[in-house]
């Protein structure tokens, strides 16, 4: 079996450590804030940083996808070592990335044509992105194919549903992922907007009066999977304050009993400049 590289983007919102530490060639998104450039999100600054700067800050942030010459360039050193590539990219919904990653592969493989490159769109983002990342890396660990972890990883990632709440859609609206209208209702009353992100689908699905609410609407969702199959997984997110992660978490336990052992992780620069620093959620797997 020819060897072959993962590598995905840094919106899957997983450590330079972790990369590191498993050999995978993370291709940076770049981000604009306050006129200063920072080219590598998990470099340059820490999450900290950020949402203090974003909620700080009128200014919407302004994020970069990676270029074809990057995509490119990392292509052209795994071929070129002998490894063909498995790449996996944030939703062609939300980004360009994939389109550069497909529009590389065309160059590369004018030149390598007997390379493979497969690249995926994800249909997700952040740590949903980051969870199939790292079920392509255990496929790979435990030998299956280019081929065949290609295909695991088309049919796993529609297993996973992300439903996630903000205190408003000001940030959505500013980037261009939802419209005027629903960010106008969404505003209005102080309701709190439920959003779903599915098969690469962002849309409210509810309007929540008080936060309290809010995490018993998510609560719901959670405790519907877990009743269709007893190896349903959840992953607790949150963007600028863990607290309202370990609400939820709370919730689930006490008023839902769902007592496994919940996992939380943030929400990195590049989406979280798009839902902003109050956001929080549950991702869904469903096996």
């Amino acid at each position: 079996m020819r060897k072959y590289k993962l590598l995905c983007d840094s919106s899957a919102d997983l450590s330079l450590d972790f990369y590191n530490a498993n050999d995978i060639d993370c291709i940076p998104f770049s981000i604009s804030f306050n006129n200063i450039d920072y080219d590598y999100e998990l470099r340059d600054f820490t999450l900290g940083e950020f949402y203090l700067k974003l909620a700080s800050n009128s200014n919407a942030p302004k994020t970069s996808l990676p270029s074809v010459g990057d995509y490119e360039e990392i292509f052209l050193k795994n071929v070129q070592n002998g490894l063909d590539v498995l790449c996996i990219c944030l939703s062609s919904s939300l980004s360009g990335s994939f389109q550069s990653a497909s529009t590389a592969k065309s160059i590369v493989l004018e030149q390598y044509p007997d390379a493979k490159i497969n690249i995926i769109d994800s249909m997700q983002a952040s740590v949903a992105q980051g969870y199939i990342v790292k079920r392509a890396l255990t496929n790979l660990n435990n030998g299956l194919t280019l081929e065949e972890n290609t295909a695991d990883i088309e049919i796993f990632k529609t297993k996973i549903d992300v439903y996630f709440v903000v205190d408003s859609l000001t940030h959505l609206i500013k980037g261009g992922r939802l419209n005027v209208a629903s960010g106008f209702l969404g505003s209005m009353f102080d309701i709190k907007p439920v959003i779903q992100f599915k098969d690469g689908v962002l849309k409210p699905i509810s309007k929540v009066r008080k936060l309290k609410k809010s995490y018993g609407y998510l609560a719901k969702k959670a405790v519907e999977a877990n009743n269709n199959s007893n190896k349903t997984e959840f992953i607790l997110v949150y963007s600028g304050f863990e607290s309202y992660a370990d609400d939820l978490k709370d919730e689930l336990a006490n008023v839902y009993n769902i007592k496994q052992v919940l996992p939380i992780s943030r929400i990195g620069v590049t989406i979280g400049s798009h839902v902003g620093p109050t956001a929080f959620g549950i991702v869904i797997i469903n096996k």
